[in-house]
């Protein structure tokens, strides 16, 4: 019974890594490039990494919150009002982007937020916004651009 017990707490562990990020953590080729002031890390799928364009990097990268972190991003959608059930078992959080190596700008196209069981809370597309956001130097993404834009 205990091996039973085992081997249905390593899968369940295993199903979470593989749905957090698309793919499993021990498959991708995740890279950290950084943990912010409320101790979540941030990774890049480094299998993820394309250059559709000159000088354009497009990169998938996901925040693994910390307890701290989550109860913070949990409170700030509920301040805009935006739903949160499941959030209880919010996860992590998944976006693609794309860099312009030598602008040192951002833009995002997609987020998905998932839960301990794989399942998505939330997701957004961006298409191809006009807005590149400059990336500050020291940032945790700048951070990310150091590692995507050898």
């Amino acid at each position: 019974m205990k091996s039973f017990n085992y081997t249905i707490t390593l899968l369940s562990f295993i199903v979470v890594f593989t749905f957090c990020g698309i793919t499993s953590v021990y498959s991708s080729n995740w890279v950290e490039y950084g943990t912010d002031n409320k101790d979540n890390v941030w990774s890049y799928d480094d299998d993820s990494v394309k250059h559709p364009r000159k000088n354009v990097v497009e990169v998938k990268s996901k925040i693994d919150f910390s307890n701290e972190g989550k109860e913070k991003y949990i409170k700030e959608k509920k301040d805009k009002k935006e739903p949160i059930k499941g959030y209880d078992k919010f996860l992590c959080y998944v976006f693609l982007s794309e860099i312009n190596c030598l602008d040192l700008a951002i833009r995002f196209l997609s987020t998905t937020e998932y839960d301990t069981s794989g399942e998505v809370l939330g997701s957004h597309s961006y298409g191809r916004p006009d807005d590149w956001v400059y990336i500050k130097p020291g940032s945790i993404m700048d951070g990310l651009r150091e590692q995507v834009c050898k």
